[in-house]
């Protein structure tokens, strides 16, 4: 279960000027922070799943109690987004090499991003001030405000943190729409060994993708990964899956969190889309805010993929092969019914279901009603039928990774 760094909390509260874990007998000593802002969620989360392009272009991150609100809430139901696709990127041991980290993040907003990388590699790379100073971060949005934001909780994180002290954060104004500029601007920090976009590709347009990912590419360094994060949505999601197939016809490699390398099933059948789902300890203002909202944030949700320039993917660490028509990644929950279990995983075979019945479960099968949305899953001896794949009684099917990151199974 992922849970939120102390040392942001102690950013947050620096930069909101406000206390927000004091608590009195297990409860907050107040929750007039929580009250004046709540409103101003309520409205931004409206803005966000309704006329979302229209409140999107309002740029209201300019309102100050907006801007209160996306931070206190928005911002940290977002910041630990990243982690998924980082701890599957670190399995490559992409953050283990002697090569300086330089980071691209692009529409950082207030830096959700940026944040979300520095401290993975704080807590879960266990990086150390020496690390951090050799690194470089260029944050980049179109919106002035946004990035005097952003400016503000960076000085506020490196106060909290000392060990991410002497990384180098720099700031410019870009919008990501002029494709043409985006490379003319970063050309004195290029190449990048990470590019990072979150939330990002639902905000322009989609007709621009070929341009942008010739760009991307262009200032990627040949060992770099791009990262990309939307929100769960279907709409949003299938936006990112299309941004997906695109990068494959520009040669670049998805790394994960596919186990296919062939367009994206999902995109097959208009409703569907493909998203995970991530367990976290909810924050007690985050709790709060909800109460008065009606809003219920019990677990992180995104669309996310990473691409190389490198002909690399997660499954020759986790697996040591690509021959994927017996591995899958779970892309459903998994679906309890009288009688049987059945879940949906996608591999080079496509998106299909798998169906267990209850009078065919033992030991060796018995994974596929515990798997959760991601997980990767080996499985043999299983029967394909016309509509569905059935794991019967001689079936094997096991979870090797669970979803929340490449972190393996201890059985």
């Amino acid at each position: 279960m992922l849970r939120i760094p102390e040392e942001y909390i102690r950013a947050l509260e620096e930069v909101l000027h406000t206390s927000l874990v004091s608590e009195v007998n297990g409860n907050r000593r107040n929750s007039a922070f929580e009250r004046r802002i709540a409103p101003f969620v309520s409205q931004i989360t409206s803005g966000l799943t309704k006329g979302h392009s229209d409140f999107v272009a309002t740029k209201y991150l300019r309102e100050r109690e907006l801007r209160e609100a996306y931070l206190a809430y928005f911002m940290t139901t977002n910041v630990l987004k990243i982690w998924q696709p980082l701890r599957e990127l670190a399995v490559s041991g992409f953050f283990d090499t002697p090569h300086p980290l330089s980071l691209l993040d692009l529409g950082t907003g207030t830096g959700t991003a940026v944040w979300g990388v520095l401290l993975f590699l704080l807590h879960e790379k266990s990086w150390t001030k020496e690390q951090f100073g050799t690194a470089s971060f260029l944050a980049t949005d179109s919106v002035s405000e946004n990035l005097h934001i952003a400016r503000e909780f960076c000085v506020a994180l490196k106060n909290a943190a000392p060990s991410i002290s002497k990384v180098t954060v720099a700031f410019e104004a870009l919008d990501i729409s002029n494709h043409s500029k985006i490379a003319k601007l970063v050309s004195g920090h290029a190449p990048f060994r990470l590019i990072t976009m979150m939330n990002v590709l639902n905000e322009v347009d989609e007709v621009g993708d070929d341009s942008l990912i010739a760009t991307l590419l262009s200032v990627l360094a040949p060992d770099g990964a791009l990262v990309w994060i939307e929100p769960a949505s279907r709409e949003l999601s299938r936006r990112a899956l299309r941004f997906r197939d695109r990068l494959t016809k520009h040669q670049a490699f998805i790394f994960a969190p596919c186990l296919r390398s062939l367009d994206c099933p999902a995109l097959e059948v208009e409703n569907n889309w493909c998203h995970t789902e991530v367990k976290w300890e909810r924050p007690e203002f985050i709790r709060q805010i909800d109460d008065l909202t009606g809003n219920l944030r019990l677990s992180i949700k995104s669309t996310y993929g990473v691409a190389l320039r490198q002909d690399k993917h997660l499954t020759d660490a986790l697996l040591g092969k690509r021959d994927l028509l017996d591995a899958g990644r779970v892309v459903s929950e998994v679906f309890h019914e009288k009688g049987r279990d059945r879940v949906f995983v996608c591999n080079e075979s496509g998106r299909e279901e798998y169906v267990l019945n209850k009078r065919d479960r033992n030991p060796d099968n018995s994974d596929l009603k515990e798997s959760e949305r991601y997980d990767i899953v080996e499985f043999t001896n299983l029967e394909r039928r016309e509509h569905d794949v059935k794991v019967g009684e001689n079936g094997f099917f096991n979870i090797k990774t669970v979803h929340s990151g490449a972190r393996s199974v201890d059985k």
